[in-house]
Parts: structure tokens; C-alpha cells; sequence
């Protein structure tokens, strides 16, 4: 399950606006990104990758309150911005995929304020 991770890490490094440091569990290191803000990730137990590969959301906010995922460097706010960015704005060629996947961003009205708003109320202590 790790190196299905890696390889999704490695898929969407071309279009992360981080400098990402990923600690995995088993004591490998694995750093990717294009540009800006240093952000180290650690997770300290192997199994988050499943869930971080089908449900992420959901096991990134479970793993961090367990403690099985941390940010060292205490930069949530830049880890989310980053994923953000690339949640909105994909490399799809097809236009009907575009198109339903600026819908559904949309829909959510999930702005950069709103996910450092929510990022503040849930996770900072």
C-alpha cells in the first residue's frame, strides 16, 4: 500500500504548489513538488495509506486527531491550500470531466478562506 501512495504522491508532484516532505512509516523519506511553501508530512502508521488512497478526507482529519498523521512544521494551512489548488483546477482534457468537476467544487463552495476557517476550528489546539 505504500508505494501505491508514492506513486499517487509522484502522479500529482508536477502540479503541488509545495515543497512536500513525506515521512512515511516505515522510515523513508519522499519529497515532492514544484515550488513554494515547505510543508512536512509524517505518518507514523502504514495503515492511513489505504485510507488516504480511497477516502482522504475523511483519514486525513481521523489520522491527524489520532496522531497517526502530524505536521511537523505546523503548516496546515499550506498543506491544505496545496491540495486545494489542485483539486480545482485538474488536468483533465476532456471538457464533460472539466466541467463536472468545476461543478462539483462549486457546489461545495469550498474557498481558500473557508478551508483555512475550517482548517482553524477543527485542528487548531
Amino acid at each position: 500500500m505504500l508505494q501505491l501512495f508514492k506513486n499517487f504522491i509522484n502522479s500529482i508532484s508536477e502540479r503541488l504548489p509545495l515543497n512536500l516532505s513525506v515521512n512515511h512509516s516505515d522510515g523513508s523519506t519522499h519529497n515532492v513538488g514544484i515550488s513554494g511553501p515547505k510543508v512536512e508530512l509524517c505518518i507514523h502508521n502504514f495503515k492511513v495509506y489505504a485510507g488516504l488512497l480511497t477516502n482522504p478526507s475523511k483519514t486525513f482529519g481521523e489520522g491527524y486527531g489520532a496522531g497517526y498523521i502530524t505536521l511537523p512544521t505546523n503548516n496546515l494551512y499550506e498543506f491544505f491550500k496545496g491540495i486545494w489548488t489542485i483539486n480545482a483546477s485538474p488536468k483533465i482534457s476532456d471538457w464533460r470531466e472539466r466541467l463536472k468537476s468545476f461543478l462539483y467544487h462549486f457546489s461545495t463552495g469550498n474557498t481558500v478562506a473557508k478551508a483555512k476557517k475550517n482548517a482553524e476550528a477543527h485542528y487548531d489546539k
